[in-house]
């Protein structure tokens, strides 16, 4: 009775299978389109110091849509590009954002270039062993 009982047991662990190329239809551009709109709200806020100003609120539309876009065009070109160009794309992206809120915060421009160069330096690495592990 119990040997039966452990056969008729659910598996709870599936072998991976191959997986299928799935593209949902609003995903490639509503995470871009939240990222840009996070990353143009921390801007603004960091450009505003502490009050409204135009300037900053300019600053941060234009640095959200530029975001936007960046994520964007890095999701469309996905399929075709392979895992290196694309680890580097995104640790690119990811430093030079870094580097430009670092800058908006004021120190002086070598360390906004340092900050983003070892940003990208982290980025690009995790985001190739995440992709090469990954099974397509």
């Amino acid at each position: 009775m119990h040997a039966h009982a452990q056969a008729r047991a659910p598996a709870l662990v599936r072998a991976p299978g191959p997986r299928t190329e799935r593209r949902h239809g609003a995903a490639w551009w509503t995470l871009p389109l939240l990222a840009g709109v996070a990353y143009g709200a921390y801007a603004w806020f960091l450009a505003r110091d502490e009050r409204f100003t135009t300037a900053a609120t300019v600053v941060g539309l234009v640095s959200g849509v530029l975001a936007a876009l960046v994520l964007a065009a890095l999701a469309a070109v996905r399929p075709s590009v392979p895992a290196e160009p694309r680890a580097a794309g995104y640790g690119a992206a990811c430093g030079i954002g870094v580097g430009y809120l670092s800058a908006l915060t004021g120190p002086s421009v070598l360390w906004s270039s340092v900050l983003g160069l070892l940003v990208a330096a982290g980025v690009a690495p995790a985001v190739l062993y995440r992709l090469s592990t990954r099974q397509d």
